[in-house]
């Protein structure tokens, strides 16, 4: 049986956009991040629904 998938779309304040990369990248997750010019970082990551919710 396939596990679940989830997609979240998000936006978090501060520069953290190479910590959040690096850490889907470590849980076999897909997606995007980006500096917005507001400061914050928007993004939006895919995968099992385990894994995206421990990010």
């Amino acid at each position: 049986m396939a596990e679940p998938l989830k997609s979240v779309d998000y936006e978090v304040f501060g520069t953290v956009q190479g910590y959040t990369e690096g850490e889907a990248k470590k849980k076999g997750l897909v997606g995007w991040v980006k500096n917005t010019s507001k400061g914050t970082v928007i993004g939006q990551v895919q995968g099992p629904e385990e894994k995206v919710n421990s990010i």
